[in-house]
This record gives C-alpha cells, structure tokens and sequence, in this order.
C-alpha cells in the first residue's frame, strides 16, 4: 500500500508461475499521499483482510510529516487488524533513518529495497516478508 514505487511494482508478473501460499493484493496509486493514506485504508483492509500489508511513501517533503502519517497510518491500520503484520519499504536515501526509526519504534518491519538495483532482488526481500520468513516446500526448490 503506496504511492509510485509500489504502484508500479510487477508483483503480478514476478509471480507468475510461482506457487505460493499468500496471495497479493497491491492497492497502491501513483497519487496516494501518505496523509490522504490513513483515510483510504480502512476500505482496503476491512474487505481483504489481510495477514500483512507493505508500506512505502516517497514523496513527503519533512522528516516531521514522514514520521506523523506513517504513525498516523500504521495506526490506523492496528485498529481496523490487530493482528496485521506490517513491512516499511525505505525511501528516499536522506530519509531512511526516519522510516527505520518508525519501524522499531511500532514493531514493524524495516525492508531496505533501495540497495537492489533490479525488481527480482527487491521482490526476493518483499517475498520474505509475505511468507513470514517461513519458507515453502515449493519455495525451496524454486531458489
């Protein structure tokens, strides 16, 4: 759930011929602001329901306005399910340390992507983190 990296993220192509046990369901949008984010995902979360839910917010121009919508958001998204594990993509380079911080301080997880120079690489790290961290008998024989 994001704005433009996410939005045009292949998921569907890079899982194609892939069997998995979790389903994706990328809800992004190439406009989606992180503030106008914490109203849009209740919608989302109440009809999917899902076991986790990947953020990334690029645009946001203060540390201040990072760190406010991303806790606004993530709390947003623990009242609607409780039970919801959520990953934190980094961003922009000057602002990692802000979204990493984030992440340890609502027990999310952090995923460092931008170091990945193609989407395969990056889709490993997102993968991981759909699964769990568990590892599927079919995933096994796929690595």
């Amino acid at each position: 759930f994001g704005d433009k990296y996410l939005a045009d993220f292949p998921f569907y192509d890079l899982m194609q011929g892939k069997i998995t046990d979790y389903a994706v369901y990328n809800r992004s949008l190439n406009f989606l602001t992180l503030k106008d984010a914490a109203e849009v995902v209740e919608y989302c979360l109440y009809h999917l329901a899902p076991v986790a839910v990947l953020l990334h917010f690029e645009n946001v121009t203060q540390d201040e306005n990072l760190r406010n919508g991303y806790l606004a958001l993530i709390e947003k998204i623990r009242s609607v399910n409780k039970k919801c594990r959520i990953g934190i993509l980094d961003c922009a380079p000057l602002q990692n340390h802000v979204v990493e911080n984030i992440a340890r301080l609502t027990k999310c997880e952090y995923i460092h992507v931008s170091e990945d120079s193609d989407v395969k690489g990056a889709f490993r790290k997102m993968d991981a983190f759909f699964r769990g961290g568990k590892i599927s008998f079919w995933d096994a024989f796929s690595i």
